[in-house]
């Protein structure tokens, strides 16, 4: 598959859209922010794509993005739409160089998968602010310096991976009004 049928946009009650291994994929059509019922995104393995469409932000129920292996992908939308979005998979997304300020808009990101992603150098200072992320995944992603200082934040962070990075991120300190955890 190398281009999406033009009317992809009227789909209204499109919840799940697969195109997983579609490595001829370029781009996304803008009209993918009209699948207003879009809950599930698999773009994972399409090495061919490069960025993703601003509109996707319009999808305001899609609760999983996998774009896991889609080591050509460059940049994210500044805005994913992300009030809901519980998974976000960008793992062995070497080509990505920095993520959206604004997902720490992601109230309801529970799990980020940045592993391999050997491009990125920094983290959104906004991170932190989201509140439900359990799980981030950093493993083999050796160019992040240092988490962001909020992500001491108490939240519900309970797995932080950075297996076999060459230099591991640094921990921020807590911040000094921060409660002693309770046993």
């Amino acid at each position: 598959l190398t281009a999406y049928p033009p009317r992809l946009g009227d789909c209204a009650v499109l919840t799940t859209l697969d195109l997983s291994v579609c490595s001829g994929i370029c781009a996304l059509p803008e009209r993918i922010g009209d699948c207003a019922a879009l809950t599930t995104l698999d773009l994972s393995y399409c090495s061919g794509l490069t960025a993703l469409p601003a509109r996707l932000g319009d999808c305001a129920v899609l609760t999983t993005l996998d774009l896991s292996y889609c080591s050509g992908l460059c940049t994210l939308p500044e805005r994913l739409g992300c009030t809901v979005l519980t998974t976000l998979d960008l793992s062995v997304c070497s080509g990505l160089r920095a993520l959206p300020e604004r997902l720490g808009d992601c109230a309801a990101l529970t799990t980020l998968d940045l592993s391999y992603c050997s491009g990125l150098t920094a983290l959104p200072a906004r991170l932190g602010a989201c509140a439900a992320l359990t799980t981030l995944d950093l493993s083999v992603s050796s160019r992040l310096p240092a988490l962001p200082a909020r992500l001491c934040v108490p939240s519900a962070l309970t797995t932080l991976a950075s297996s076999l990075c060459s230099r591991p991120p640094a921990l921020p300190h807590p911040p000094a009004d921060l409660p002693a955890p309770t046993p």
